[in-house]
């Protein structure tokens, strides 16, 4: 005997479809918060230049 299908072809379609939007939806919304959070981040490289910082004289 055959076993039979938890839901139906269009069933299983539409739930296939919905989850991936919800996937995307997540990839957007969390590459959305990383191009934030790097354009409002303040640069960190490292301390900031010596004033009194002079090129050796030649």
């Amino acid at each position: 005997m055959m076993p039979r299908r938890a839901s139906t072809r269009t069933q299983n379609r539409a739930h296939c479809i919905a989850a991936e939007r919800h996937r995307n939806h997540q990839a957007r919304r969390i590459a959305h918060v990383v191009t934030q959070t790097a354009t409002t981040a303040p640069e960190t490289n490292g301390p900031p230049p010596d004033p009194d910082d002079d090129p050796p004289p030649f």
